[in-house]
């Protein structure tokens, strides 16, 4: 079992292995922000038989962690719309997936710079 222990007071066990990001890669510079940024995330790996995906939750903040300003947030969609962004701008996206019962922790920060390409 993996235990979540979150900052928000959302601790829980949970049988979900927290998602990698695969694209965009990490340390990627002049991601543009003219376009819509697209988030892959690793295939939903439940722990024990049973369990579901519902949601994939991405966040982008302007501090790794979960620190700093919380700039965009969806469960409902992997991109990023375009000009949402600023330029010249370091980002950290992290995601979580989640079922009806569990949620797993954040995966690792994905470091992206911003730029007009």
């Amino acid at each position: 079992m993996i235990y979540d222990q979150e900052t928000d007071g959302d601790d829980c066990w949970n049988e979900i292995a927290p998602p990698r990001i695969t694209a965009p890669l990490n340390n990627a510079i002049n991601v543009s922000i003219l376009v819509p940024l697209p988030i892959t995330v690793s295939a939903f790996i439940p722990q024990v038989a049973g369990i579901t995906l519902v949601a994939t939750d991405v966040e982008i903040r302007t501090a790794a962690k979960g620190g700093g300003t919380l700039v965009f947030s969806t469960s409902s969609g992997l991109s990023i719309p375009g000009l949402l962004l600023g330029l010249g701008t370091d980002y950290y996206i992290r995601a979580r997936q989640r079922s009806a019962q569990y949620t797993s922790m954040w995966s690792d920060d994905v470091k992206i710079t911003t730029s007009l390409v």
